[in-house]
């Protein structure tokens, strides 16, 4: 509750400070004022206040400085747009580290995520984008559609594509890396499922044995 609370009074407190036309020169710096573990533990969960916008907050004692989100009205594109000023953003799954056992939290998630085929989506600590995916690993990439990554720290990309080796990377059509760090970069219908192996285009290839590289050589 806390903290919704901190980002709705961020956003309603520096909103103001930015006009209608606003463009990114003119973004200002907005401040919250969180209460210290002591002052929240001795006064029962106190509010969330404002703490100005400029170089320098006005926290009284008791309360700790953060950087606000902004609300620019007119932003990217020129569409409402949140603007988090000189700080990093950061999403975790609670795990305590990035290759804990996941969770199906701390993903960022852009965009509806809509799963028509039913995909396992649990992994944590990814980055996902697109339509109909999956995902069940850690630190994984994922992006486009009907995409699977089930192998830690993999990437995929395209349609209809599955990374399930470790660190394997994956794009085109109906591709598949199942070996750790192998990789299939396009094309379609083509297989790397051995360690270190790697595809580069074509279609309907496939890997025997560890470090074979196969060329793109065939015509569509």
């Amino acid at each position: 509750m806390l903290r919704v609370r901190m980002l709705v009074a961020g956003l309603v407190a520096v909103s103001c400070a930015v006009g209608a036309g606003g463009a990114w020169a003119s973004v200002t710096p907005g401040w919250m004022c969180i209460p210290t573990p002591a002052t929240a533990q001795n006064t029962g969960n106190p509010a969330v206040v404002e703490g100005g916008t400029g170089t320098a907050p006005s926290c009284t004692s008791g309360y700790t400085a953060v950087l606000a989100p902004t609300y620019v009205a007119s932003g990217v594109g020129g569409k409402p747009t949140v603007v988090f000023n000189a700080v990093n953003l950061q999403v975790v799954s609670g795990g305590g580290a990035t290759n804990a056992a996941p969770n199906g939290e701390g993903n960022v998630v852009i965009g509806y995520a809509e799963n028509p085929s039913d995909h396992l989506q649990s992994g944590s600590n990814n980055l996902i984008l697109g339509y109909d995916n999956g995902w069940s690993g850690y630190g994984e990439l994922v992006a486009g559609t009907a995409n699977m990554a089930t192998g830690d720290y993999a990437a995929v990309f395209g349609a209809s594509d599955a990374a399930g080796g470790v660190a394997s990377l994956v794009a085109g059509k109906s591709n598949r890396a199942g070996g750790p760090q192998a990789s299939v970069l396009g094309g379609e219908g083509n297989a790397a499922p051995i360690k270190w192996s790697t595809v580069l285009g074509g279609s309907s290839h496939h890997t025997a044995k560890a470090c074979q590289s196969i060329p793109a050589t065939n015509t569509c």
